[in-house]
């Protein structure tokens, strides 16, 4: 039985029946481009069948494979962790509030869901960053770059959540407070304000090699 790859609609020829096959097919058919999205029969094709391709064939009847281009995925992750810090920010303004009003218990609901975001945010920034979506030239960040600017960042709050831990482990609940309204809140607001400047400076150089 054959099976029938396609890249964003274009029949590709392929080794085998295989998954692994037919990754590699689609990887070089993409070339610069980033595989977004696999099908396998109109169904996700699992993540673990990503990482490690079973060596069964044919994997299904039908492998469809769907590209984008790298800098716009980059553009459209980063300005959508940007949005994803506003909500952070209120789940962190709501979750102060609780606190400060004696509802200790709802507020570190509330709390979690806000660090929840941020480490959301923070793997699809370390994603980015690893595989060189994150684009370094022509944002006024001189040698530093973008990994110094987010390690930065991510060492200020990493700062702030130690004396969030310390405010829970000593019950100090007006230091908690304090340290998810302002604190938090800051770094939130900073973070979100780096990301839609990284996506813009990526716009304007992307046009400008249009």
């Amino acid at each position: 039985m054959t099976m029938r790859v396609y890249l964003d609609g274009r029949a590709l020829a392929v080794s085998d029946a295989t998954l692994g096959a037919a990754i590699d097919a689609a990887l070089t058919g993409a070339g610069e481009r980033m595989i977004v999205e696999a099908l396998a029969d109109g169904s996700a094709v699992p993540a673990a069948d990503l990482e490690a391709p079973p060596d069964r064939a044919p994997y299904a009847e039908e492998l469809r494979f769907r590209s984008a281009d790298r800098g716009s995925m980059a553009r459209v992750t980063l300005f959508e962790a940007a949005d994803a810090l506003e909500h952070v920010r209120r789940l962190q303004s709501q979750a102060a509030e609780q606190v400060r009003s004696g509802r200790v218990e709802e507020g570190m609901k509330i709390l979690g869901e806000a660090l929840e975001g941020w480490a959301s945010v923070r793997s699809a920034v370390e994603m980015m960053l690893g595989t060189g979506l994150i684009r370094a030239e022509g944002t006024g960040e001189g040698a530093e770059g973008a990994a110094g600017l987010y390690a930065r960042v991510m060492e200020r709050l990493a700062a702030s959540l130690r004396e969030v831990k310390r405010s829970i482990a000593e019950a100090d609940w007006s230091a908690l407070g304090d340290a998810v309204a302002y604190d938090l809140d800051e770094h939130a607001e900073a973070a979100g304000r780096w990301l839609r400047s990284r996506a813009e400076a990526d716009a304007v150089i992307a046009e400008q090699e249009a």
